[in-house]
């Protein structure tokens, strides 16, 4: 995973856990029967909650009783279509079932994520004085150049080449795997980087640190200032977001943690037999 394309995100981590938690629990049950369709009941909760799924991306009048009378058309057709599908036993072709599998998944990941999200939140604290650095990183924006290496001892010699940074560098570039020069503020790159990069003064070179399975360097060229709020108006802002970065952090190191512990045998023969259209 190369530095250019770090800028903090855990894409997949925190799509799953903004689905996990952006879903609300449902209101209480009313089992009060609003229509009832061939041998099917549909209660007030089913009502409700087809409602729920479907008001946002449907166009209704803005007349609540004609709106309630729309909504109720549109799921009672849909109900009778239904039920001539499973007449015509669609319910159990192959293709169906697989479709069914896949919401089934992410039901389970829904509860999986909301439930051990809920877990790690208990337990994280955001710290005054983690606010407090934030907010100093916040008031910088830096220009950094990052060198990432094969192997520790490259990066470690690069580490110590002082002025002739670039001379040594240019000695070892049949161990370079990356290189990237850019701007960088807060929160562009993972915390662990981003702490080694804003203890940097301009001309200074990090010592090696690791990298996924490389290992790195990092040299500050150029320090600029950066225009903020106060902090007392920029402190609760900055507190919620050191908040979610350590639930992040703490989901995807429970995820690392779990995934490690499986027992996982490819057939790599045949994967590379795949074609992928």
């Amino acid at each position: 995973m190369p530095i250019s394309i770090v800028k903090r995100g855990a894409a997949i981590i925190l799509s799953l856990m903004f689905f996990a938690l952006g879903c609300s629990k449902g209101p209480s049950q009313d089992e009060r029967v609003l229509a009832k369709i061939n041998n099917y009941e549909m209660t007030v909760s089913d009502f409700r909650d087809e409602v729920r799924m479907t008001r946002g991306n449907k166009s209704l009048s803005l007349e609540e009783a004609k709106a309630k009378e729309q909504l109720l058309t549109d799921l009672i057709n849909k109900k009778i279509l239904i039920q001539q599908a499973l007449k015509l036993n669609f319910d159990k072709d192959k293709a169906f079932m697989k479709e069914i599998e896949r919401y089934w998944e992410q039901a389970l990941l829904k509860l999986l994520f909301q439930n051990k999200s809920e877990e790690l939140s208990r337990s994280i604290r955001v710290d005054d004085a983690d606010v407090l650095r934030a907010f100093a990183k916040m008031k910088k924006r830096l220009l950094a150049q990052f060198v990432v290496f094969s192997d520790r001892a490259s990066a470690e010699r690069l580490s110590r080449a002082g002025s002739n940074f670039d001379g040594v560098k240019n000695s070892l570039k049949g161990s370079i795997t990356e290189e990237t020069t850019a701007w960088w503020v807060w929160r562009d790159l993972p915390e662990p980087i981003e702490d080694i990069l804003f203890s940097l003064r301009p001309g200074q070179v990090s010592s090696a640190f690791a990298y996924a399975d490389n290992w790195a360097v990092a040299r500050l060229l150029k320090e600029e200032a950066v225009e903020t709020g106060q902090f007392e108006k920029m402190a609760p802002e900055i507190r919620g977001e050191l908040l979610r970065q350590k639930k992040t952090e703490a989901l995807e190191k429970w995820i690392d943690a779990v995934t490690k512990q499986a027992r996982v045998k490819i057939n790599q023969k045949l994967l590379e037999e795949i074609k992928i259209e």
